[in-house]
């Protein structure tokens, strides 16, 4: 979904200089491209005119009608600024226009990966050469930072990360590989033993320091839950894809973990490419292109933990070697080309520095897959360079690019990926582009907002842990029957440090979607309420919010007593969801 609709000024079509502002044809889609050259040295190279591009899409050429070179300087910034990832009351800019800041989400693949290439020594130098507008999160294990541009706060969480990774990661493997269960008869019982809450807290100790005295909360607005952010996975406008290519599902992913008896957290924690899924639906929302920084090792790579089976890009799944489950993001490169797709939508660039080498199952040649996944989305691969040069390289290449805007060879969005081209008529150099798009039509934003609350809420309900990036306390009591109904009284506490208000004259204002079913001992549903909330509140009661949370109680008249309830909150301000479930007595 990246075609704007463009209001535009009436004459023909022009391509404007540096200095001018957009010019475009009245009612027509343009497509935004950014794209990056380098001359043989890998210097990008910045005296190009929109004469010098040709853009092709379905192997189509196509007209060049907006033209920016794009550079980045440092900018004035609020200290501390943090962006949540705002959706509503805000109408989305469908212009194109250079960006001011760039967006990098640097991710830790699962393992040891400081050496040999010094990893996270080159992730910390990446947050160093940020510019004070630009925007950097981290996710690792089974967390993830806000968007901030407080650098120092997230070079901190990168250098606590360094010391105690490989102590962790040891243990944990320890753990896992002691608290398997044995086979029996050359059958395993499905899952291992969960990831123990021991290690969970020495994690989020990671993300936001050590516990004081009475303890800091997981829930810190700082940190979300990496799985949560897979409930976005799913698509709110339907596409159309190649045959014999499906982009995997949040839905078919957990349903292989439920066949293995594997915790989809745990999964996210141990997993590369479910990190790789989460960091594009994280970034989708933010305007413009942004970066994806992945440092990934040998451990956790493309297929499910433990499991024969992982989907295999196709709409079936396939049997995997059990070598070939070491680091990478992908299968082989026919998969990277379909999570190519996935992230050059999102307008993501994916910068692999793999930090395994080259040598891979007894080959040579790196991470092939990963290579093809960043080439096809613009980014940068390396599998010899130290991190720190690495580095270096995706910082310079980032620093100047060329915003391009061109017609599309298909005006109708009819839901397809479109393959995209691009090439410089000056020898010599190297065009850097995301290879495609799919020309779905966005909803308008009221529509769009409820087609979002929608999904996210079902996907929620569907999913059988419990989801915590809004934390959540629920008790149920049943109340005397009045006729020929039950009714069940569901008392909500929602913590509202991770809700997203606005705040005007004094006054901070917020909304909440909340669905609650109550279901059966065979967890048939028995009952279903759905309530929307309207927050508002002046400084005292949004502190007492913060201290206590704010209470909701909800009636739910069901058929007979109910078994177990189950609760969703969604905030469509920060695109947060929490869910619980209770069981009674």
């Amino acid at each position: 979904m990246i075609l704007v609709l463009l209001a535009g000024l009436p004459g023909a079509a022009q391509v404007p200089s540096q200095q001018q502002p957009p010019v475009f044809r009245g009612g027509t889609i343009v497509v935004p491209l950014t794209v990056t050259v380098v001359d043989e040295k890998g210097a990008p190279v910045k005296d190009l005119k929109a004469s010098d591009f040709t853009v092709f899409e379905n192997k189509k050429q196509r007209e060049i009608v907006n033209f920016f070179p794009q550079e980045m300087t440092a900018g004035p910034v609020a200290a501390g600024d943090v962006v949540p990832l705002r959706l509503s009351g805000e109408v989305r800019d469908t212009s194109i226009k250079p960006q001011t800041r760039r967006i990098f989400l640097i991710v830790l693949g699962y393992g040891r990966i400081e050496h040999p290439t010094n990893a996270l020594e080159g992730a910390i130098d990446l947050v160093n050469r940020l510019l004070p507008q630009d925007l950097v999160a981290v996710m690792a294990f089974h967390r993830t930072t806000v968007f901030t541009t407080d650098h120092q706060r997230i070079a901190q969480v990168l250098e606590r990360y360094r010391k105690e990774h490989e102590k962790l990661v040891l243990e944990i493997n320890q753990y896992r590989f002691m608290a398997r269960a044995p086979v029996v008869l050359g059958l395993a019982p499905p899952g291992e033993a969960p990831i123990p809450d021991k290690f969970l807290k020495r994690i989020d100790e990671i993300f936001l320091g050590p516990s004081g005295p009475g303890g800091r909360a997981a829930d810190s607005s700082f940190v979300r839950n990496t799985a949560d952010l897979l409930t976005g996975m799913d698509r709110v406008t339907p596409v159309v894809e190649k045959r014999g290519q499906y982009q995997e599902t949040f839905g078919m992913i957990t349903q292989i973990l439920r066949e293995q008896g594997e915790p989809v957290t745990d999964e996210v924690l141990l997993n590369t490419k479910l990190k790789f899924y989460a960091g594009v639906e994280y970034l989708r929302r933010l305007e413009g292109d942004k970066q994806m920084v992945f440092f990934s090792g040998l451990e956790g790579g493309g297929t499910l933990v433990h499991s024969p089976y992982r989907p295999d890009g196709r709409g079936g799944r396939t049997v995997t070697e059990s070598k070939s489950a070491s680091g990478g993001l992908g299968r082989d490169v026919d998969e990277a080309v379909v999570i190519a797709q996935r992230a050059s939508d999102a307008r993501v660039v994916v910068n692999l520095i793999a930090t395994n080498g080259t040598a891979r199952g007894g080959g040579g040649g790196g991470d092939v897959p990963g290579r093809e996944l960043a080439e096809r989305t613009g980014g940068y691969y390396t599998s010899l360079e130290m991190a720190t040069k690495a580095v270096a390289r995706v910082d310079e290449l980032t620093r100047f690019s060329y915003l391009l805007g061109y017609m599309p060879s298909n005006p109708d969005l009819d839901g397809t990926f479109r393959d995209v081209d691009v090439r410089v008529n000056r020898p010599g150099l190297t065009v850097k582009f995301r290879h495609g798009y799919f020309a779905a039509p966005e909803p308008p934003p009221l529509e769009l907002e409820a087609i979002v609350k929608r999904a996210r809420i079902e996907t929620a309900l569907s999913y059988d842990q419990e989801s915590k990036d809004i934390p959540i306390t629920v008790a149920v009591s049943q109340l005397p029957r009045m006729g020929i109904q039950s009714q069940t009284r569901v008392e909500l506490t929602i913590g509202a440090a991770t809700l997203a208000f606005a705040l005007k004259d004094g006054v901070r204002t917020g909304q909440l979607e909340v669905q609650v079913y109550c279901g059966d001992a065979k967890q048939v549903v028995i009952g279903d309420v759905g309530q929307h909330f309207d927050l508002s509140a002046n400084e005292a009661t949004y502190q007492q919010w913060l201290q206590a949370g704010i209470l909701k109680i909800i009636r739910v008249p069901t058929d007979a007593p109910p078994q177990y309830v189950k609760v969703v909150v969604y905030d469509y301000g920060s695109d947060r969801i929490g869910s619980a479930i209770a069981k009674i007595k």
